[in-house]
């Protein structure tokens, strides 16, 4: 639970917003009842919500708990054969600035753009040959 500070009398009486975390396993196996009370539900399930997006009360957030480096990153950037990519929102998310962004890297990358459409080949193609990824 997170309290609002500032509204209400003391922290008894303060707005509170009720958010819990679950990962897409277990959003998956959980029942909707045991949400009751939730306000929000944030996840890295793609499934519920859009990638760095949100589906109403759901809320897309990377899961990054471990980072793991590979022994042989050397070895792994060697086999990237390209410096930059850019990966932008799906369509029905962009504003202005995300129109200009792609009008510029269409121009200057045409072959190097992707727009997230949900498929972990678009994810695949935009990632794994590449150095850098732009995500705006």
């Amino acid at each position: 639970q997170v309290t609002i500070h500032g509204f209400g009398s003391d922290a008894e009486d303060a707005p509170a917003c009720r958010v819990v975390w679950l990962d897409h396993q277990d959003l998956q196996k959980i029942d909707a009842s045991a949400l009751a009370g939730v306000d929000y539900v944030f996840t890295d399930s793609r499934l519920y919500a859009p990638f760095r997006g949100r589906n109403g009360a759901l809320l897309f957030l990377e899961n990054i708990s471990e980072f793991h480096v590979p022994q042989d990153l050397d070895g792994i950037m060697e086999r990237k054969s390209e410096l930059l990519s850019v990966l932008m929102p799906s369509r029905d998310r962009w504003d202005d600035l995300a129109t200009e962004i792609h009008r510029q890297a269409m121009e200057l990358l045409p072959q190097h753009v992707f727009i997230d459409d949900g498929d972990e080949e678009t994810l695949r193609s935009a990632f794994e040959s590449y150095r850098f990824c732009l995500i705006p």
